[in-house]
This record gives C-alpha cells, sequence and structure tokens, in this order.
C-alpha cells in the first residue's frame, strides 16, 4: 500500500506540474524559441540528476534515501517556485528543480521490491503499485486544473502537489 500511495503521489506531480508548467511560460510572451529553451531546460536538468542520482544509488546500494532526496527536493523546489512567483527568473529556477523529482526517483524506487521481496512476488506487486498508482497521472492534472480555475493561479495547485511530494519523500522510508 505504501507504494502505491508514493506511486500516485509521484504521478500526480509528474503530470499537474507538466502540464501546467508552459502556463507560466506562456504568460511572459517568450518568442517560439525562448519558449521551446524555456521549456527544455528542466528536462535538460532532469536528465543529469536521473543519471547521478541512480549512479549513486547503484554504487551505495541503498534505495529508500534516494528516492526520498529527490522527491524532497522537488516538492520543496515547487512550493519555493510558488513563494518567488512575483521573481519569475528565481520562481523558474526553483521550476528547474522541482520537476526532476518524480523521474530521478524512478530507479530507486523501482529497485526496492525486486531487492527486498521474492522473485515470484515482485512482478504481480509492480504491476499492482503500477495500475493504481498511474491514476494519479490523471488525478494530478485534474485537480491542479480544478483548483487553477477556482482560484485563477497554479499557486495553490502547486503547493498542493508540493506537500505531496514531500509526504511521498515520507513515506518512501517506510519500504
Amino acid at each position: 500500500p505504501v507504494m502505491i500511495v508514493i506511486n500516485f503521489l509521484h504521478n500526480s506531480e509528474a503530470y499537474g506540474c507538466m502540464t501546467f508548467f508552459t502556463d507560466g511560460l506562456k504568460a511572459r510572451h517568450f518568442t517560439a524559441v525562448q519558449y521551446g529553451f524555456l521549456f527544455a531546460v528542466p528536462y535538460a536538468i532532469t536528465a543529469i540528476i536521473m543519471i547521478l542520482n541512480s549512479w549513486h544509488s547503484d554504487k551505495t546500494h541503498e534505495r529508500r534515501g534516494h528516492v526520498a532526496l529527490v522527491y524532497t527536493l522537488s516538492g520543496a523546489s515547487l512550493i519555493a517556485s510558488v513563494l518567488t512567483r512575483d521573481h519569475f527568473w528565481l520562481s523558474y529556477a526553483f521550476m528547474c528543480f522541482a520537476i526532476p523529482g518524480p523521474y530521478a526517483a524512478l530507479a530507486p524506487f523501482w529497485a526496492i521490491p525486486t531487492e527486498t521481496m521474492p522473485s515470484n512476488v515482485f512482478g504481480p506487486v509492480i504491476g499492482l503499485v503500477n495500475a493504481i498508482g498511474n491514476t494519479g497521472g490523471y488525478v494530478g492534472p485534474f485537480v491542479v486544473g480544478w483548483l487553477a480555475t477556482r482560484y485563477h493561479s497554479t499557486a495553490i495547485p502547486f503547493d498542493v502537489l508540493g506537500i505531496g511530494m514531500l509526504i511521498a519523500a515520507a513515506l518512501a522510508f517506510l519500504l
């Protein structure tokens, strides 16, 4: 059950943040090329953090802390991005570190069941966690859209996603 909740929160943040990240960029009236680069930078940073986190997790054979670390980075950065929203470049910099968390946690997260469960069990467990947890990919954007429409801002929904990532980070230590 803990893995399902973590995966649900993970997917909620990943898809909720990705879906509405563009709103802040569109409001600034960048050119198409500038917009493309600004949209790409967080994902370039994500690729670097994914590689480093996975490499270090494999090197140390420690998984839970690596999952919790990137979830904490993501949640805290998302909340910081909201708190600094009146300063575009600072808020954008925090957003660049909010996006990597769910992706950088993937390798160590999925290594946990394969290292802690019998081989005849971890396949169905991974399937169940994915099947239920992936509903967060629907719920995250839905909740962000609903709250953004209600409050005319992504500040509150992004705070909710950030808090969800911090909860996921704490739950990672229960695995």
